[in-house]
C-alpha cells in the first residue's frame, strides 16, 4: 500500500523548491537583488501537523517584506546604514565627496526620499494565489489516486483471502 502522508509530504516538498525558484526568478527579473543575501535567505519547510496535514512555508530573511510589500510614504526614515551596504554593492556614487562621508550622505539622501515618496514592491500576490490553488488542486487529486490504489489493494487482499464456512 501507498503511503499517504510520505508522499503527499514528498509532493509539498518537490513544490515548495518549485516555488523558492520562482520567487528567485522574480526578484531577479526584477532587478531587486543587490548583494543576494536575501535571494539566499529564501527557502522551503514543511510541517506536518498530523495525519495528511501539512504546512508548506516559504521563508526568507525580514528584507523580502519591503521587498515585496514596497514601503508606504510619510513612514520614519528607514535604516541608512543598509541603503548605505546597498548603494556601495550596486556602485552607486555621490559626486564630489569622499568616499566614506559620500555614502552616509547618499543613504541618508535616498532615506529621506524613501520617507517621502515610499517605494513599490514587487507584486507576487497573483502569481502566489495561483500558485497555492494549484498546489490545492494537486495534492486532492493525488489523494483521490492513493485512496483509491490502497482501497482496491485492500479488497483484493480481502477477497482473495476470503475463507467463508456455513454450517447449520
Amino acid at each position: 500500500m501507498r503511503n499517504v502522508n510520505e508522499e503527499v509530504k514528498a509532493y509539498l516538498e518537490k513544490t515548495g523548491d518549485e516555488s523558492v525558484n520562482l520567487l528567485r526568478q522574480e526578484l531577479t527579473k526584477k532587478k531587486k537583488i543587490a548583494t543576494g543575501g536575501t535571494l539566499r535567505s529564501i527557502e522551503r519547510e514543511v510541517i506536518e501537523r498530523g495525519d495528511v496535514r501539512f504546512n508548506l512555508k516559504v521563508l526568507a530573511s525580514e528584507d523580502i517584506a519591503f521587498i515585496l510589500g514596497g514601503r508606504k510614504q510619510g513612514l520614519q526614515l528607514p535604516p541608512a546604514e543598509k541603503i548605505e551596504a546597498w548603494a556601495k554593492v550596486k556602485g552607486i556614487k555621490l559626486k564630489g565627496s569622499t568616499k566614506a562621508n559620500g555614502l552616509r550622505s547618499l543613504g541618508f539622501q535616498i532615506a529621506r526620499g524613501i520617507k517621502k515618496e515610499g517605494i513599490r514592491g514587487v507584486n507576487v500576490r497573483g502569481w502566489a494565489k495561483r500558485k497555492d490553488q494549484e498546489i490545492y488542486e494537486e495534492v486532492q487529486q493525488l489523494l483521490q489516486e492513493i485512496y483509491t490504489e490502497n482501497l482496491a489493494e485492500a479488497a483484493t487482499e480481502g477477497a482473495t483471502g476470503l475463507n467463508i464456512k456455513i454450517s447449520k
